[in-house]
C-alpha cells in the first residue's frame, strides 16, 4: 500500500498498476494493467473573521463554516501567535454540525501587541481547510495602584489610590475593596456604582469610609 497526498480536491484522476521485471531469457519485460479513473472530493471551507472582541489580554476570534462538503461533523479552531513568533499555538477546538459562524476566546495575550491569527477545520471525513491569516493588537493594560490609608479616627478611614494607566479606556470608574484580616471576601467601597467616582484620565483619588469594627 502506497498513500498519495499531493492530489488536489475536486479532481480526476486515471490510475493503473505496474510492474517491471527480468526474465533471463528475454532480459527486462514490463506490464500495465487497466486504467481506472476517481475523482477527489471536496474539502470544507473556512473563513477567519474579524475579532468579536479584542481587551488587553484576552481576544474573542472569529469564524465561518462555509461548507461542511458532505461531511456529517468537522472540528474547528485557531492557530494564532504574536507577529514574528516562529510557531503558533492551538485554541481549544469546537465540534460543528452545520455551516455557521463561531467564537473562542483565547487568553493570556500580551497588552499592546500585534498578533495574527487563522481559522481551521478539520473534517470527519479528513477533509481540511484553513482561512486567511488576519491580526488584532491587544489593548493597553489599565492599571492602578494604592498609594495609603490616612486613620481618622477608630472607626473611619480615607484612603488614597493612584489610577496609572486607563489603557484605551476613555474612562474608569474607581473605588476600593477591603475586608477583615482573615476574611476570604472582600467588600466594594463605594458599594453603590452611582457612588464611585469616573476618572477620565490618571491622577489621585480619595474615598472616606466608616463604620468598621
Amino acid at each position: 500500500r502506497e498513500d498519495v497526498t499531493t492530489l488536489v480536491a475536486e479532481q480526476s484522476y486515471e490510475f493503473r498498476g505496474a510492474v517491471n521485471g527480468t526474465n533471463v531469457d528475454i532480459g527486462r519485460t514490463n506490464h500495465r494493467g487497466d486504467i481506472i479513473t476517481f475523482s477527489t472530493g471536496t474539502p470544507p471551507t473556512i473563513s477567519t473573521l474579524q475579532p468579536a472582541n479584542v481587551e488587553s489580554q484576552t481576544a474573542t476570534l472569529k469564524g465561518s463554516l462555509d461548507d461542511l462538503a458532505g461531511a456529517a461533523s468537522a472540528e474547528v479552531f485557531f492557530e494564532y501567535r504574536e507577529t514574528g513568533a516562529s510557531g503558533f499555538q492551538e485554541s481549544s477546538r469546537q465540534t460543528l454540525t452545520s455551516s455557521g459562524e463561531f467564537t473562542t476566546q483565547i487568553t493570556g495575550l500580551s497588552p499592546e501587541t500585534t498578533h495574527e491569527y487563522k481559522a481551521r477545520v478539520v473534517a470527519s471525513d479528513d477533509g481540511q481547510d484553513t482561512g486567511s491569516l488576519e491580526n488584532f493588537t491587544t489593548e493597553k493594560l489599565l492599571r492602578i495602584s494604592t498609594q495609603n490609608v490616612n486613620i481618622v479616627d477608630f472607626e473611619t478611614v480615607e484612603v488614597t489610590g493612584n489610577l496609572i494607566d486607563l489603557g484605551s479606556s476613555a474612562s474608569g470608574d474607581v473605588f476600593f475593596e477591603y475586608r477583615e484580616d482573615g476574611d476570604t471576601d472582600f467588600i466594594e467601597i463605594p458599594a453603590n456604582e452611582a457612588d464611585r467616582q469616573t476618572k477620565t484620565s490618571s491622577g489621585n483619588y480619595t474615598v472616606t469610609f466608616d463604620g468598621l469594627q
